[in-house]
């Protein structure tokens, strides 16, 4: 199966979910970061979109424990959503 490519925001649309999509919005602009437990962020993810979006290659983890970066496919469906 071809690799997803997130060249446009339709494009991105049609890959993800609203979720995914939601989740890929609260990254920082400067670094990437993607926090997902209730320490770090006022509304965590839950655990379960946190895979999901793993297993699609969107995110890797991060600094620390309840701390995710956004991949490279990642920035760039961060990047077509924002265009």
């Amino acid at each position: 199966m071809p690799k997803p490519q997130y060249s446009s925001r339709l494009m991105v649309q049609g890959y993800l979910t609203q979720d995914q999509i939601l989740l890929l919005l609260t990254a920082d602009p400067g670094s990437g970061e993607v926090y997902t437990q209730s320490a770090h962020a006022p509304c965590a993810a839950p655990e379960w979109l946190v895979v999901e979006c793993h297993d699609r290659g969107l995110i890797t983890p991060g600094d620390g424990p309840g701390r995710w970066r956004l991949s490279g496919d990642g920035w760039d469906a961060w990047n077509a959503l924002l265009d």
